[in-house]
């Protein structure tokens, strides 16, 4: 079962972010914030392989939460959301994080999911 920590600011949008996930068979964790972010990945006793994320969180952009979650789980990947084109977020590149521009079709979306959350056994570990 491949986890996905979803953070999301807007409670209905991590909602159906959650639900959609959920409906396909991934195991979800849900953040309505950086911190909180932080502390499920802390808390968190199993890896988790995946971070969806706006690209923009409060006074934290979504490359330096990566980097943050990365230092407490090495082999997490990130797919960052955005109303901004891509050309604007090319820092996500230097995390190694994916960028998906809102808004989007949801089939897509899922199937692009794939690619990042295929981990080798050695990334299976935290």
């Amino acid at each position: 079962m491949q986890t996905v920590l979803v953070i999301e600011s807007e409670p209905a949008n991590l909602l159906v972010l959650a639900l959609i996930l959920r409906s396909f068979g991934y195991t979800v964790l849900e953040a309505n914030s950086p911190d909180e972010a932080v502390s499920t990945c802390q808390e968190y006793p199993g890896p988790i392989h995946l971070v969806v994320t706006e690209a923009v969180l409060g006074n934290e952009n979504a490359s330096e939460l990566v980097a943050r979650l990365q230092s407490l789980c090495p082999h997490i990947r990130a797919l960052l959301i955005s109303n901004e084109s891509a050309d604007g977020l090319a820092e996500a590149n230097t995390y190694g994080c994916a960028y998906l521009e809102n808004p989007f079709e949801w089939t897509p979306w899922l199937m692009a999911l794939g690619p990042y959350l295929t981990a080798r056994k050695d990334e299976q570990r935290r």
